[in-house]
């Protein structure tokens, strides 16, 4: 009979996961734009073009996380977002943490901040959501780097 070998968790820091938002922050941008530029030129009205540019946000992180389990952002830094028992999430719950992510942005982006204090690297959206956010890979790690001599 074969051991399973588990690696411990470990919960991705305030200050890589800011970075992951900021690459995800970039590449929404570039996404909305084109739309705000094409809707404005038909003298669309600021609801219309709001809406669409929050459901391009919604779609990029409501939909996204659930179908790969993390933004881009995250997947360029090797992140992984997971239930509390490191399940996959599915899109409620993917959802629901977009929805709180606003409130932890715009709250002085307290709930943000608070990743930096918790023992699980929790923001307000991931309690809300239950879910975490973990490292599955470092640069760090000697099995990512290049093999060979």
């Amino acid at each position: 009979m074969s051991e399973v070998v588990t690696q411990p968790v470990v919960y991705a820091g305030f200050w890589i996961r800011w970075v992951a938002l900021l690459i995800d922050g970039v590449l929404v941008g570039v996404l909305q734009v084109p739309v705000i530029w094409i809707f404005n030129g038909m003298n669309a009205s600021g609801g219309r073009v709001q809406g669409l540019s929050w459901l391009i946000s919604f779609l990029y992180f409501g939909v996204l996380q659930a179908r790969w389990q993390g933004t881009l952002g995250k997947k360029w830094l090797g992140l992984k977002l997971v239930r509390a028992d490191l399940s996959p999430v599915d899109v409620p719950c993917t959802v629901i943490r977009h929805l709180v992510s606003m409130i932890s942005g715009l709250v002085l982006g307290l709930g943000y901040l608070w990743a930096a204090f918790d023992s699980q690297k929790r923001t307000w959206h991931d309690r809300a959501a239950g879910t975490r956010v973990i490292r599955v890979r470092s640069s760090l790690d000697p099995e990512v780097g290049p093999s060979g001599p």
